[in-house]
């Protein structure tokens, strides 16, 4: 998906909340392809992929250190992954997450929280979408980083 201009066929990533990390800008390995076919999407269009070996990075930085909500968009379609595997790396360490992509995500514009995450300037952070044991075609879109007020109750 090239992009001509400041027009999109999708969300205006400069439109959204925080900063947005579209596919245009994750890096991906094995098999995949683009598409727009679903409507919703951020950007130009989207990545999607069966390939189990296939694996897709958006890559964080962070202008100012702190706690971020991390959401993942994605469109939702009866064949994408019913397990896709996300990995959250921050400078504290990993978490995973599992998200169903053949259910809409929860959150505005598409987007569903992952959780709230520490981030460090000049400390490299990304979010990993891979495909092995998704059950299904992993759909990689946007990931959202908003600044959070302060963490969620329940978690330190």
């Amino acid at each position: 998906a090239k992009v001509m201009g400041p027009s999109f066929a999708g969300l205006n990533p400069a439109s959204l909340e925080g900063v947005v990390i579209d596919d245009e800008a994750a890096h991906f390995t094995g098999r995949w392809e683009s598409g727009g076919g679903l409507p919703g999407f951020v950007g130009d269009g989207y990545h999607y992929t069966g390939d189990a070996s296939a694996v897709a990075r958006f890559p964080i930085s962070v202008a100012t250190a702190g706690l971020y909500e991390v959401r993942l968009a994605w469109q939702p379609h009866p064949n994408r992954a019913k397990a896709a595997r996300v990995e959250i790396v921050t400078p504290a360490g990993t978490e995973v997450r599992t998200v169903d992509q053949t259910q809409a995500a929860r959150g505005a514009q598409g987007f569903e929280s992952l959780g709230v995450f520490r981030f460090e300037v000049g400390r490299p952070a990304e979010v990993v979408l891979r495909v092995a044991n998704a059950r299904g075609i992993v759909h990689a879109d946007a990931v959202q980083l908003v600044p959070a007020k302060a963490p969620p109750p329940g978690q330190p």
